[in-house]
């Protein structure tokens, strides 16, 4: 019960590095924060992948150690592209993606519901990295979004 309470704190933690108000120039978008009438349900990439991995849990698809490992994910493809930006660490973001095509190999392998897992975290971790290069590059032109919905596997 103390991992998942420590993993719970380490999602919310990991969520609070994407979820940061505008700066600047930006607006919030229309109808207030959450989108087209102001609700409230928009959510960071971090948070739909920490979903996305409690839902690999809730199927019996993910164990703790996959769990673990999946939360590490946040932080690494953040600092891989942050890295790329920052200290022209061209390609970080792609080793880390490829690390994690590797792991998800395992997922497609078995098939079934271990593959519909693995496929939405992979959508969910290519949208993680869009977000991190909006972050960095808000002006950019990042056409991941595309690329994530349409993510059949690495």
């Amino acid at each position: 019960m103390k991992l998942i309470n420590t993993m719970l704190v380490g999602v919310f933690a990991f969520s609070m590095l994407f979820a940061q108000p505008p700066t600047g120039g930006q607006q919030p978008p229309p109808g207030g924060q959450g989108g087209p009438g102001g609700n409230m349900d928009h959510k960071s990439a971090a948070e739909h992948f920490m979903m996305a991995v409690q839902e690999g849990m809730d199927r019996g698809v993910l164990d703790p150690s996959d769990q673990a490992y999946l939360m590490g994910m946040v932080p690494k493809m953040k600092e891989a592209v942050d890295s790329e930006y920052n200290d022209g660490a061209d390609g970080a973001a792609g080793e880390v993606a490829e690390e994690f095509e590797e792991w998800l190999q395992g997922l497609y392998d078995e098939g079934g519901e271990s593959a519909e897992v693995a496929q939405r975290l992979a959508m969910e971790l290519c949208m993680l990295e869009s977000e991190a290069h909006r972050m960095n590059d808000p002006d950019g032109d990042h056409d991941c979004p595309v690329q994530c919905n349409k993510h059949s596997g690495w």
